[in-house]
């Protein structure tokens, strides 16, 4: 879980609790571990702005749980990112991202390398 007097780059992850959360900023690449829900769509939003400007990276092999919020989340900032005449990559996504992403059919609005 997202712990709100920290920034989101300092949020704690642990193999005994994967519940939790960690997203680290640098650059204009995000890199993500843990579970993605409702509970910290909005670290993951806050953090995806502090990316840099232009293209962004949001790397995602170690997130084991993803949910429609932050999936949603996701998709707003590759909007965004189409809007300002960048792109959202995700880059190589976990199963369970690139699960839910081909079931809602939102492939379109990201870069997805594998």
């Amino acid at each position: 879980m997202f712990n709100a007097t920290r920034p989101p780059d300092m949020t704690d992850s642990t193999e005994d609790d994967p519940g939790l959360v960690r997203l680290v900023v640098r650059g204009s690449t995000l890199t993500i571990s843990g579970e993605l829900d409702a509970s910290n769509s909005d670290a993951l939003s806050k953090a995806i702005n502090e990316l840099a400007p232009g293209d962004r990276t949001v790397v995602t092999t170690s997130v084991s749980f993803i949910d429609c919020a932050a999936l949603s989340t996701l998709m707003s900032a590759a909007r965004a990112c189409r809007t300002a005449g960048s792109r959202l990559v995700l880059s190589r996504p976990s199963w369970a991202v690139e699960r839910l992403v081909e079931l809602t059919d939102a492939t379109e609005l990201f870069s997805i390398q594998r």
